[in-house]
């Protein structure tokens, strides 16, 4: 997770990228990234980037570093969003700047946000209470599964009527559809489906509910 990785820092950017993923999904995809990472890679990096940091302060940001860490673990994981935890970070860096008489520039507040990241990460490693809270293998999606049984059930509604097949099939899939939309707005996320953020949610749940209204008019 280097400077590389994104080009020259834009917080604008980077907020509209991330909007709507959830901080533990930007963790398990960092950790699918450095499977292959070793005991003591995540130090190296987190040392790396602190030493991207004015000199200065360096050794103030390391107790602020660990008092964000423990703020963001004690936070409800599965639902903060991983522009709440930047905007954390960003605040917190600023008034550590501040404090010893300085500025933050983007560079610094990104640079903080990995050193943050980045001892997450060697935490749910090294932590399998917390390596459940976030992996998807222990997390079964059962508000979405159990969420299915509306358009289930309006499917089986409808084949109960003389209406032709192809509506009673556009009727379910446009149930779908709005089920789809209003998780996007509620919850941010269809997990039992694999979306995992807001947009990609709302984008499927429109998808969705156009092929129903378009299977319908057929």
């Amino acid at each position: 997770m280097s400077d590389d990785q994104y080009g020259t820092i834009n917080i604008d950017q980077l907020l509209r990228q991330w909007n709507g993923t959830k901080y533990c999904d930007f963790l398990i995809h960092h950790l699918a990234k450095r499977a292959a990472w070793k005991d003591g890679h995540l130090q190296l990096g987190i040392k790396g980037t602190m030493n991207l940091l004015p000199e200065a302060i360096q050794e103030p940001a390391q107790s602020a570093i660990e008092e964000l860490v423990a703020k963001i673990l004690a936070e409800p994981l599965r639902t903060i969003e991983t522009n709440q935890v930047f905007l954390h970070v960003s605040t917190a860096t600023s008034h550590l700047f501040e404090q010893h008489g300085s500025t933050a520039s983007e560079e610094d507040i990104f640079n903080v946000f990995q050193i943050v990241t980045l001892k997450i990460l060697d935490r749910v490693i090294h932590d399998e209470t917390l390596k459940h809270v976030i992996m998807p293998a222990t997390r079964i999606p059962f508000g979405s599964m159990a969420a299915l049984l509306y358009p289930i059930s309006a499917f089986v509604f409808i084949s109960t009527t003389p209406a032709p097949v192809t509506v009673r099939v556009a009727y379910g899939i446009s149930q779908l559809g709005y089920l789809l939309i209003a998780a996007s707005t509620l919850v941010g996320s269809f997990r039992v489906f694999g979306l995992r953020n807001r947009k990609h949610t709302l984008i499927a749940g429109i998808a969705v509910l156009m092929t129903g209204i378009i299977l319908g008019n057929l």
